[in-house]
């Protein structure tokens, strides 16, 4: 894509690039004005020079004539010496004034007593020098003064060393444009020499730099350009071992880290959207603007949603297909009821709409409030585990049919034997053998007695098949030694020894009786998996502290902390009598305590055996204000 001028020019501004530019540049130009002011002081030094040079010349040839010409007051030689000085090439003037200043000899005769300069003085020219100024005719000329010195000869007219160091000065007029064009020859060509030296010096030093630096640096702002983007594939092929080459191998370095934690991250919410699609209760994410943040494979299917439908929908909309939140007083909302409050929970009963406007379904949520980090910021969110009624009803009904089918040899094994001895009497009776009355009535009763053991059988089938209805007043005693009774051939057939011990204080609870039989039941066919070489089953009841409790114990295998981790997740078996299982038997006891508000507590010792205690509400003690069953 081809940047406009001005885009170029603010590239070129902001860019490294454009930066070196512009330092080179100012470097190039305080070189040039150090240039400029170290030439103008060679040029004023070649000026000096070579005044210097042509009055040391002059001092040469004349010095001694007119030295001479001054002791004998030869005036007429004087002037003649000064005239054909004056013919010297290079020479405009020449003139000799006295003590006091004034011209007494000149070349120029208009020169003749005048005072020219103050400076030229005798008491100020002590010693040879030059000046560069304008004569009376204001033409440009290196003026050279030199000093007459009063010698013993002169002291007769011109008095002692002391009050007259000098007898006069001579001052010769050279021109000017003869010195300075030799000196800006010179000059010149010692600036361009530097110039030229220093634009080649600055050429390589970019040349250098372009290739040493900018080349790099624009290879690693493409390379973290790409990074930008998206693309972690991308590396670095600079080599060397200077900075900018370690710079590349680092980002070499990060972009390798980058994608083994974004494959990491990845994996882990693969992980786990898989764990919580393979849960059996719907569940769903709600941030503090009640928009959906996550959904599992159940909640979506239950309520028809595609995969994505309900990511940062409203929660409104998705479960009740409101176009408004939900009014807090005819719907248990969780953000309104417990968001601010983390670490609580809230339990209700909804109804959630199908896609379809038609299929109702009735549900209960049990939402958790929960603080997160989101973006490196603390959020506040609404965990929901929601469960379908209906299929819980169906699912603990299957359960307790699953569990009638593994008691059914038991069961027919306890019923057969009674059966048994009713026939006998009959056939006896039929074969019109004589009895007596006593035998008759004997046979008799142990024909009701037999018949009464098979009710009683039937009847605690019947209570644990039965569904779910209205909470009752239940003796765990009672309860305990019928789910003995109906195991005791199933431990038999184990070689597993049973003890009950109940509690002599009558403990009662408040639930249905086909529940505490599941419950029961399970942990008791749990146990007997758990001893495949037989061993001992204690079943036992307690009571204090406001609540009542089942004990069972084994003597069997017992489990090591990862399976104890685990013995509650869904569809997670390991028995050790190697016989398959569903997985869903401690899912459900756990679950259905839950319901009444009791706790689970395992002791289990690998190789040992495992003590399940369960504890429930005491139906006889009286619940603390405000606490419900």
């Amino acid at each position: 894509m081809r940047l406009s001028l001005a885009a170029r020019q603010h590239h070129l501004a902001t860019s490294v690039q454009g930066k070196l530019i512009l330092a080179t540049a100012l470097g190039a130009a305080m070189a040039l004005a150090s240039l400029l002011f170290l030439f103008q002081y060679l040029y004023q030094q070649q000026l000096t020079q070579g005044a210097h040079s042509m009055a040391a010349q002059v001092q040469l040839l004349f010095k001694a004539s007119l030295e001479n010409a001054m002791l004998k007051r030869d005036l007429e030689g004087l002037d003649d010496i000064v005239q054909k000085l004056a013919q010297q090439p290079g020479i405009q003037n020449v003139m000799i004034l006295n003590p006091v200043g004034e011209v007494r000899f000149s070349s120029n005769s208009s020169d003749l007593y005048q005072i020219l300069d103050p400076e030229a003085m005798p008491d100020q020219v002590k010693q040879p020098s030059n000046r560069f100024m304008q004569d009376r005719q204001q033409q440009a000329v290196l003026r050279s003064y030199f000093p007459v010195p009063n010698q013993a000869p002169c002291q007769v007219c011109h008095g002692s060393l002391e009050h007259s160091p000098i007898n006069g000065i001579v001052a010769v007029d050279f021109a000017a444009q003869a010195v300075e064009h030799e000196a800006r020859h010179k000059t010149m060509l010692l600036f361009y020499v530097a110039l030229l030296i220093l634009l080649l010096s600055m050429l390589f030093a970019w040349l250098a730099a372009r290739r040493v630096i900018l080349q790099p640096l624009a290879a690693l702002s493409q390379l973290a350009q790409t990074f930008a983007m998206g693309d972690l594939q991308a590396r670095s092929t600079l080599a060397g071992q200077d900075e900018l080459h370690q710079l590349g191998r680092t980002l070499n370095q990060m972009a390798d880290n980058l994608q083994i934690t974004l494959r990491r991250l990845a994996e882990q919410e693969a992980y786990t959207h898989s764990i919580l699609d393979q849960l059996p209760d719907g569940v769903r994410v709600i941030d503090g603007q009640m928009r959906t943040l996550l959904t599992n494979r159940i909640f979506r299917e239950r309520l028809g949603l595609e995969e994505d439908a309900a990511e940062m929908a409203p929660c409104f909309a998705v479960s009740h297909a409101r176009t408004t939140p939900c009014p807090p007083t005819l719907v248990t909302c969780p953000v309104y009821e417990i968001l601010d409050k983390p670490g609580q929970r809230l339990k209700s009963l909804q109804t959630h709409l199908h896609t379809d406007g038609q299929q109702e379904l009735q549900v209960e949520v049990v939402a958790s409030a929960v603080e997160i980090l989101k973006e490196g910021k603390p959020v506040k969110v609404i965990v929901e585990s929601v469960r379908d009624i209906k299929e819980a009803m169906a699912f603990a009904h299957g359960q307790k049919l699953a569990v009638l089918g593994q008691l059914a040899s038991g069961i027919a094994h306890e019923v057969r034997n009674p059966l048994a001895n009713i026939r006998f009497a009959i056939q006896s009776n039929l074969r019109g053998a004589s009895i007596t009355t006593e035998q008759l009535e004997e046979t008799v009763a142990l024909t009701e007695q037999a018949v009464d053991h098979c009710i009683e059988i039937t009847e605690r089938i019947l209570k644990l098949s039965e569904a779910p209805g209205e909470l009752s007043l239940l003796e765990l005693n009672s309860l305990s030694q019928e789910c003995v009774a109906l195991m005791a051939w199933n431990a038999r057939e184990h070689s597993v020894n049973m003890q009950i011990e109940l509690s002599n204080q009558q403990p009662r609870t408040l639930a249905a009786d086909s529940d505490l039989r599941i419950i029961l039941l399970n942990l008791m066919q749990n146990a007997l998996h758990a001893m495949p070489h037989g061993g001992s089953l204690r079943v036992g009841t307690s009571r204090g502290n406001g609540r009542v409790a089942f004990v069972v114990e084994d003597s069997g295998v017992g489990m090591d902390p990862l399976i104890q981790s685990h013995m509650f997740d869904p569809f997670f078996s390991r028995r050790a009598d190697g016989s398959r299982g569903a997985g869903l038997g401690l899912t459900l006891v756990h679950s259905l305590v839950s319901r009444y508000n009791g706790q689970i507590m395992l002791d289990s010792t690998p190789g040992k055996g495992s003590r399940f205690t369960i504890t429930l509400t005491d139906a006889d003690t009286p619940l603390p204000l405000g606490e419900e069953v």
